[in-house]
C-alpha cells in the first residue's frame, strides 16, 4: 500500500499530536506501508528531514518526507488552509493508493480534488463545533471518502450521528512503544534516576502543563495531601501552574522529558494521575482519551483518573484504575486517601493495567489501520 500522509504542523515539536502522528506513520511503515509524509516548508527555519524526525521522536521506520512550498509562518488559519490546498493539488493520484490526514482542511481539499481520503481524529468536532456538522456530513458522503479512524468510541459516535456509513468508521485506540517499558527498574532506582529523594508515596502527572488540562485539581489535592509527593512532568515555561506549584513544598515540577526519559518518571511513581476534572473533555475539548493513558498502563502503576465517557473505554474502577467523580474535590481527596493507604490495591491495579497493555502498542495499532484501509479500498473497487 502506498500512502501519503498530509500533516500541517511544524516539525519537530513537543505537541502531542505530532508525537502521535510520527509514531503512527512510523508504525505503518514497519508494517509494510510505503509512507510519504507531506509537510509544509518553513520559510525561516531549517526543515527537518526524515532522519532528523526519526531521531527526535525516537521512532524507527523507513518513511520519506516531502516538503511543500507554503505560507509558513503566517496566521495559523492561513497555514492550515494553504497547506491543505497545496498538498491536495500537488499529489499525483497515480502515485498513492490512499491519502491520510488528521487535518480537516486537508480532508475537504483532498475530497474536492478527488483523492481517496482517510481521516483520523480524536476530536468529536460535530459535538464541539456544531457549525462543522454540514462539512463533515458532506465529506463522509463523498465517493472518495474511504473512511474515518477515531481514537475513541466517544468521538466516533458524534460522526456516526451525522448519518455516515457505519462500515466506513472505526475506532483504533492510540498506543505506546513497548521497548521503553520492557524493564521496570523499580521505584527506588527510577527516583534516583530523576533526582527525586523520597521514600513516601509519589503521584505523577505527565503531559502538557497548563490549567486547561485540569492541573488546578491536582494542585488542590496537593494542598490536601501533604503526605504525598506530586510530580508534574512536562513544563515548558513559567505559567500559572508553575507559579502556584512553587509555593507547595510537596509539588515538584519537571521540564518536558524526552521520550526515552519519560518512562523513569512513570516508574518512579506509585500513582499515575489524570486530573479529576471534566474541563479538558467537556469545556475545552482538547483531551479525549488522553494518549498518556497508554503509557500509564504500560508502566504498571496504579492509575487515578476521573469517571468519564472516554476513559471508560479503557479504565474500569477497581480493576485497572481508581476512578473518581470529576470536579468534586472532597470526593477526589477521599478516593486518593484510600489509594494511598492500600499498597496491595495499588499493586493490583498496576499489574492489571500492564497486563492489558500488550494489545495497545503502536505496531498493533498500525496493523488495525492497515486492515481497515485495505478493507475499505476493496469495498470501493468491488462492482
Amino acid at each position: 500500500m502506498r500512502l501519503a500522509y498530509i500533516f500541517d504542523q511544524r516539525l519537530p515539536s513537543t505537541e502531542t499530536d505530532t508525537e502521535q502522528a510520527l509514531n503512527t506513520l512510523a508504525a505503518l511503515s514497519r508494517n509494510g506501508v510505503d509512507v510519504t509524509l507531506l509537510l509544509p516548508k518553513d520559510t525561516f527555519r531549517q526543515d527537518a528531514n526524515a532522519d532528523a524526525l526519526r531521531e527526535y521522536y525516537q521512532v524507527s521506520g523507513e518513511f520519506s518526507v516531502k516538503r511543500l512550498r507554503s505560507t509558513f509562518p503566517s496566521p495559523r488559519v492561513f497555514e492550515k488552509l494553504g497547506h491543505a490546498v497545496r498538498a491536495s493539488l500537488g499529489i499525483d493520484k497515480t502515485a498513492y493508493d490512499v491519502v491520510y490526514t488528521r487535518n480537516a482542511p486537508s480532508l475537504v481539499a483532498g475530497l474536492m480534488s478527488g483523492l481517496p481520503m482517510v481521516y483520523e481524529t480524536y476530536r468529536p468536532w460535530p459535538e464541539q463545533v456544531k457549525t462543522l456538522r454540514p462539512v463533515f456530513r458532506w465529506a463522509m458522503r463523498q465517493k472518495t471518502f474511504l473512511g474515518g479512524v477515531f481514537h475513541s468510541e466517544f468521538a466516533l459516535n458524534t460522526y456516526a450521528a451525522l448519518g455516515a456509513d457505519r462500515q466506513a468508521l472505526t475506532v483504533v485506540h492510540n498506543g505506546f512503544d513497548p521497548t521503553r517499558f520492557s524493564v521496570d527498574p523499580g521505584t527506588s532506582k527510577a527516583r534516583k534516576a530523576i533526582g527525586l529523594d523520597t521514600t513516601g508515596v509519589v503521584a505523577a502527572y505527565t503531559g502538557r502543563v497548563n490549567l486547561q488540562k485540569g492541573l488546578g485539581a491536582v494542585l488542590d489535592l496537593a494542598d490536601l495531601h501533604p503526605e504525598v509527593t506530586f510530580l508534574i512532568v512536562g513544563s515548558e515555561g513559567e505559567g500559572e501552574v508553575e507559579k502556584r506549584a512553587s509555593t507547595q513544598d510537596n509539588v515538584v515540577v519537571y521540564p518536558w522529558a524526552t521520550y526515552d526519559q519519560l518512562p523513569n518518571f512513570l516508574f518512579a511513581a506509585d500513582i499515575l494521575m489524570v486530573p479529576p476534572s471534566q474541563g479538558p473533555l467537556k469545556t475545552v475539548g482538547n483531551t479525549v482519551l488522553p494518549m498518556k493513558l497508554f503509557q500509564y498502563l504500560a508502566a504498571g502503576r496504579a492509575i487515578y483518573a476521573p469517571k468519564a465517557p472516554d476513559t471508560a473505554e479503557l479504565l474500569s474502577h477497581g480493576e485497572n484504575a481508581w476512578l473518581v467523580r470529576p470536579d468534586d474535590v472532597q470526593a477526589a481527596s477521599e478516593a486518593l486517601t484510600e489509594l494511598v493507604r492500600q499498597d496491595d490495591l495499588r499493586a493490583r491495579l498496576g499489574m492489571n493495567g500492564r497486563s492489558m497493555s500488550g494489545d495497545l502498542t503502536w505496531d498493533a495499532r498500525a496493523q488495525r489501520i492497515v486492515e481497515f484501509v485495505e478493507k475499505r479500498l476493496a469495498s470501493q473497487s468491488a462492482p
